[in-house]
């Protein structure tokens, strides 16, 4: 790092950029060659971003602070958690009772005064409760009584409405029950000033036999106690869009008042989406030699190796398992776990859903029926595996074949899944393939780079941010997931900030989708990435897929956004003097990447490039608290070296003893001028030790004084002689 960006960035600043390097000195060779060039420009958004961010809350955030919400993954591990929003510290593992509301579904129609005038009566009460992990002591003020009875409400069917109902007749244990999964800041300052952060609790429900998931949003006040258990007020009751599940003829398993038994936080959370639309848990790969949108059942049985471990599409638990499948793109799916057969398990070890289902499934073998053997009895003598192969087996009789077909296969897996068995656990390399009954969910596709995922970006838990740097990431893939970034950045502020607001506002303006906005980037790197993008827009549109379009537009937004801000780099042209050698260096990189290409398409307007040129530009003045410290000789200093490190680039000593001199002519002493130029003239910083620098200081203080007063005694000598005349 040189003297002069050091200086720029400030003691902290500098101290990101010595951490970004380290970083990204891990990744590959590609990365680290161009590690540099990545830290520099992140130290930089870092500290100018800090000046936002502190002008916005009023009072000092660092470019440390901003360091700390982003982590930076060179070495491509894949991390649990990393695509979504789940609170650091959950243990999905952990085990949660399902709380019976049976009693409170309304027995008739209830009117909204009806759950109104009970809210209404809670808030007399003036009644709090713990949650179940502590994290939140819940109140509900008379502010929240109408949200709570009408919001959610509306968009609820009218089964969910009664377990809604439901569920608020019985809040207290609900409240007493909840887990604090996800926290997200108010982003929605303007409208909502006073509310800090929601908080969002879930709870396992079930009512007559079938279970749901409660979601309990919860508003932080500002001013309100933030350390364990923070105080908050229950906001929303919401009951997730999930199918209900079975649960009759199960056992209780634990001795909890109102409660059936208990799950595991992952299967509540399972098909739960947070606040982005992404799933807490329960994610799997799939890798194809096909490029789609959707999964069919149509394709099931076309591989090589037909139905091998059953009729189902395959998917991988293990990401690196499923690379090993694909040829053009991998697939992140979303399914369902909690009603999977696992092979390795015994019966009485399979989750509660499943052995419900075996039982009745076991209840129509052919023994079970003429009354020789007993369901239960002889599943709990068989694992997952021997208990497939079984219902093989009867299939295989009841259809007199000889031999175990692709069609058996296919029969057994439209069993499992007529009684509610998503899908099966088998074992291939030592790693678990789940065999799917279904059409999972795709929650991402990767074929960057002829298949090759080089980076990602993903959201984490409050206020962080996750960039992966994978395998085949090269000297383009950190400035590019920089960009989603800064792009999360001025969305984040935009509410906030005035000038963040106008800036994406900006952005947003130039990157928006139209049709036939595919065709800009023809002759680029990125010719067939947006060719596909406006494909998937425009299928989404016909298909009348609403949710899906408006994602998928948003995406290509951001997208747009880091291919611009690649080119910007690219084409070399610094926004100030100081930064000309940064870009320099980028820009071979970039070119040396893309050497094929020389079309500009995707470049911004001198608009947008002018909001990227701010994101990576540092005013001298770094934060608020040094704005409030600094002298009214160091301000000055400042202002002169700006103007002459925009007219020269670098800086040397002649310019120390001139601006001196200018100082020294506007009445600051001596020993103002020393102290500003120890801490800010580079030439006498970067001297050996405190004594030169001191006495260098001095000197030249010294004698721009005794300059400055000789030329004032001339000019007094000069005025009475005009006056003699």
């Amino acid at each position: 790092m040189g003297d002069s960006l050091q200086e720029l960035l400030g003691e902290d600043g500098a101290a990101v950029y010595q951490r970004v390097r380290q970083e990204l000195a891990a990744g590959n060779e590609k990365v680290a060659a161009a590690a540099s060039v990545g830290a520099a420009l992140f130290a930089l958004h870092a500290t100018a971003w800090a000046e936002r961010e502190s002008r916005a809350a009023g009072r000092t955030v660092t470019a440390l602070d901003y360091y700390n919400s982003v982590v930076i993954d060179a070495k491509g591990e894949v991390r649990e958690g990393a695509l979504n929003a789940l609170r650091a510290g959950v243990d999905l593992n952990d085990m949660v009772p399902v709380v019976d509301i049976s009693a409170a579904l309304p027995q008739k129609k209830l009117s909204n005064k009806d759950v109104l005038n009970f809210i209404r009566g809670l808030v007399k009460q003036q009644n709090t409760a713990l949650s179940a992990d502590g994290q939140a002591v819940f109140s509900i003020l008379p502010k929240d009584v109408r949200h709570i009875t009408y919001s959610s409400n509306k968009r609820a069917t009218a089964s969910e409405r009664k377990v809604r109902e439901a569920s608020i007749f019985s809040i207290d244990s609900l409240l007493k029950n909840a887990v604090l999964i996800e926290s997200i800041p108010n982003r929605k300052t303007a409208k909502k000033p006073n509310v800090r952060a929601y908080h969002r609790f879930y709870v396992p429900v079930q009512a007559n036999g079938k279970m749901r998931t409660v979601r309990l949003v919860a508003e932080e006040q500002n001013g309100a106690v933030t350390l364990n258990p923070t105080d908050v007020n229950l906001y929303d009751v919401i009951i997730e869009k999930k199918t209900p599940r079975p649960l009759a003829g199960i056992s209780p398993v634990i001795g909890t008042a109102g409660s059936l038994y208990e799950i595991s936080i992952r299967e509540m959370l399972s098909g739960v989406k947070d606040t982005d639309g992404n799933s807490y848990c329960q994610i799997a790969w799939h890798g194809s030699d096909a490029i789609f949108d959707e999964f069919s059942m149509d394709a099931v049985g076309s591989a090589k190796n037909g139905s091998a471990n059953g009729y189902g599409i395959y998917l991988a638990l293990n990401r690196e398992l499923a690379e090993a499948y694909r040829t053009k793109a991998l697939y992140m799916v979303d399914i369902v776990g909690d009603s999977i057969l696992r092979d390795a398990l015994p019966f009485q070890e399979q989750h509660p859903l499943v052995q419900q289902s075996l039982l009745e499934i076991a209840e129509n073998w052919s023994s079970v029926k003429h009354g020789k053997a007993n369901a239960g009895e002889i599943l709990q003598t068989m694992n997952g595996e021997a208990i497939y192969g079984r219902i093989l087996s009867e299939i295989q009789a009841a259809h007199g074949k000889e031999e175990i077909t692709d069609e058996i296969h296919k029969l057994a897996s439209e069993q499992l899944y007529e009684y509610g068995i998503m899908g099966r656990e088998v074992c291939n390399w030592n790693e678990p393939i789940i065999v799917y009954y279904t059409e999972p969910d795709i929650v991402a596709r990767y074929q960057h780079k002829e298949a090759q995922v080089q980076g990602q970006f993903s959201v984490l838990n409050e206020g962080s941010r996750l960039v992966s740097l994978f395998e085949a990431a090269d000297e383009s893939t950190f400035l590019h997931e920089m960009a989603h970034v800064f792009y999360n950045d001025m969305e984040r502020l935009a509410p906030r900030d005035v000038e963040t607001f106008q800036d994406l506002a900006a952005v947003e303006k130039w990157a928006a989708w139209h049709e036939g906005a595919a065709d800009e980037y023809r002759g680029t790197p990125w010719e067939k990435e947006f060719s596909a993008r406006e494909a998937a827009i425009l299928s989404a549109r016909k298909n009348g897929n609403v949710q899906e379009e408006k994602s998928l537009i948003e995406e290509w937004k951001h997208e747009r956004f880091a291919r611009g801000f690649e080119v910007y780099i690219k084409e070399g042209k610094a926004p100030t003097g100081r930064l000309a050698a940064i870009f320099e260096k980028g820009k071979k990189f970039l070119r040396a990447v893309y050497h094929g290409f020389t079309d500009s398409g995707g470049r911004a307007s001198a608009e947008v490039e002018a909001v990227m040129a701010k994101l990576i530009s540092v005013p001298e003045q770094r934060s608020l608290e040094q704005t409030a410290t600094q002298s009214s000789t160091e301000r000055s200093f400042l202002a002169e070296k700006e103007t002459l490190l925009a007219q020269h680039k670098k800086w040397n000593p002649v310019y120390t003893v001139r601006t001196a001199k200018k100082l020294a002519e506007q009445g600051f002493g001596e020993k103002e001028i020393a102290a500003a130029l120890q801490k800010h003239a580079p030439d006498i910083r970067n001297l050996p030790n405190t004594d030169l620098r001191q006495n260098a200081a001095a000197r030249i203080a010294k004698s721009a004084a005794g300059s400055a007063r000789v030329g004032q005694q001339e000019q007094e000598q000069e005025q009475k002689d005009i006056k003699s005349w």
